[in-house]
């Protein structure tokens, strides 16, 4: 819906508009009422474009045809969205309410459509339905200039059935839309036929030709209409067929790749969560290997305070040589039984760990290229 302050019943009273003539424009029934516009003003565009949005119509599409309808001199903008953009601002500020958007050039309704219409008086508010209707002598020139009118315009064979069946005759059979779109590609045919064959005499004949005989001295061509549309829905439903079949195997197809990715990526899983694992081990091994250095040079202080210990013993005095150095040497002695078991114990530990941390660095690049394989 538009982005504005107003609701709808304040654009439609400031819009001089009703709801019957609303309806008639975007239903696009101009003989219901004086629905034949010249102008189009910034709060009739909007109202405009909020009810169609509203009924979940096309927008664009059905603004071009609505005001198409409701004046066939209506000249579309090349871009919608510009004007629809500054409309909707206009309307949420409240400003330039009565400024007008669109200016419809109307073409001449004497001669909007060509010579036949013209010479007979058929305007361009007798075929919309604005003035009342009456009936005239219809010729294939007429009927030609119509369908013209009909294709120029955007109009469809809906509205050319209903113009053809108001200007026919009372008691003139009506017509449908199928016996339209035949007889009017026929008079088509005719016409470029003889205008290619020179025939300028024939083809004058024919345009003078009145609408109601012509009908009467062709060949109904309906059944042939009707077996060629089955001929054409065959092939299609056929197409559709195979369509919905490739579409079916292109879903079990694309439903296997999915099951497929989604082990693929159970597994995946698994082998990062192992390899985040192992990278955890590994950081723990090195932990212990660096404390295994500071016991080692600990161990190596050790060694040297004893060194420093024999060289004071050396100098103490004759008397107490013996008493310190047997104190000493038995306290060296443990401390060097202590260390030499510990200095065992962390040696074989070492061994051990450069061993499994050489088997995990080994594992770890084995998973890393098996990694890199399947994502490949």
């Amino acid at each position: 819906m538009a982005d504005s302050h107003m609701c709808r019943d304040e654009m439609l009273q400031l819009s001089g508009w009703d709801t019957q003539i609303l309806n008639d424009l975007i239903e696009k029934r101009p003989q219901s009422g004086n629905t034949c516009i010249t102008s189009v003003i910034t709060v009739q565009y909007a109202l405009l474009y909020t009810e169609i949005q509203e009924r979940g119509m096309p927008v664009t599409a059905s603004l071009e045809a609505c005001l198409r309808a409701a004046n066939p001199g209506f000249d579309p903008p090349k871009k919608w969205s510009n004007v629809t953009r500054s409309v909707l601002n206009n309307i949420k500020k409240g400003v330039k309410l009565q400024d007008i958007v669109f200016k419809i050039n109307e073409k001449s309704e004497n001669n909007f459509n060509g010579p036949a219409c013209q010479n007979i008086g058929i305007t361009k508010d007798v075929i919309l339905g604005s003035h009342a209707p009456c009936h005239f002598t219809l010729t294939n020139a007429c009927v030609h200039e119509l369908a013209i009118f009909q294709q120029k315009y955007g109009n469809c064979w809906h509205d050319l059935r209903n113009w053809i069946n108001r200007l026919l005759p009372v008691d003139s059979k009506k017509l449908t839309t199928d016996k339209i779109r035949y007889i009017t590609k026929k008079i088509k045919d005719t016409y470029q036929d003889k205008m290619k064959n020179r025939q300028k005499f024939d083809l004058e004949m024919f345009k003078d030709t009145l609408f109601f005989k012509y009908i009467n001295s062709i060949r109904p061509q309906t059944n042939v209409h009707v077996s060629d549309e089955k001929v054409k829905n065959k092939k299609l439903s056929s197409i559709c067929k195979k369509l919905v079949n490739d579409q079916r195997d292109l879903h079990q197809v694309n439903e296997n790749l999915n099951f497929e990715n989604a082990v693929l990526r159970d597994t995946i899983q698994q082998e990062r969560d192992h390899v985040n694992r192992l990278e955890a081990t590994l950081e723990e091994n090195n932990d212990n290997i660096e404390k295994l250095q500071i016991i080692k040079e600990k161990h190596q202080t050790l060694k040297r305070d004893n060194v420093d210990l024999k060289q004071q013993l050396t100098s103490l005095k004759k008397e107490n040589y013996t008493k310190r150095l047997n104190r000493q040497k038995k306290m060296l002695n443990q401390k060097q039984e202590k260390m030499y078991g510990k200095e065992i114990k962390w040696k074989s530990k070492v061994k051990n760990l450069k061993k499994k941390v050489k088997n995990l660095d080994k594992h770890l690049e084995d998973l890393r290229i098996l990694y890199k394989k399947k994502n490949s």
